[in-house]
């Protein structure tokens, strides 16, 4: 639950118990609140916790995968959020392993990416041209949906990133 709907929530929860004229029922309204309540702090810890183990990017970054999801993801390139790149053939830039393995590491990530995924609050961006030039092809890619390929005009024809 989000926001107000904690407030209304409680709000409801404390309503009821104190409609209740018998003190047993009070006790047992409050105990039962309680339960429900730390039940559902519980599940989001643990629904949190399980969303964030699922992914190997870095917070605040978009990860540049070596093969596709099908393919295993493999080797990675780390682009910090912020940090745009206008060319990703420059010396230094190539893609290192990842904890999906090691296919790939060591090669330039210019025109041999296949899956992208961000780790921020921000979207990214992966140009078919360098200087981040549209003209011929780009794609967006999303906050939080974990690493998807690139279409088929983009796969393995990406030179440069921006956020």
């Amino acid at each position: 639950m989000h926001g107000i709907l904690w407030f209304e929530f409680l709000y409801f929860m404390l309503v009821g118990v104190l409609s209740c004229q018998k003190e047993g029922e009070v006790q047992r309204k409050i105990f039962s609140t309680s339960l429900v309540v730390l039940g559902i702090f519980v599940l989001s810890a643990f629904s949190t916790g399980a969303a964030q183990a699922a992914s190997a990017c870095p917070s605040n970054s978009a990860c540049i995968y070596y093969n596709s999801e099908s393919q295993g993801l493999n080797a990675y390139y780390v682009q910090r959020k912020g940090t745009s790149i206008a060319d990703y053939g420059a010396a230094g830039i190539a893609f290192v392993k990842s904890p999906y393995g090691a296919t790939g590491a060591g090669q330039k990530v210019k025109n041999n990416a296949a899956a992208v995924e961000v780790n921020a609050d921000f979207p990214f961006k992966v140009y078919y041209n360098s200087a981040y030039d549209c003209s011929i092809a780009c794609q967006k890619f999303y906050p939080f949906v974990g690493p998807e390929d690139l279409n088929s005009t983009m796969k393995n024809n990406n030179a440069s990133g921006a956020w």
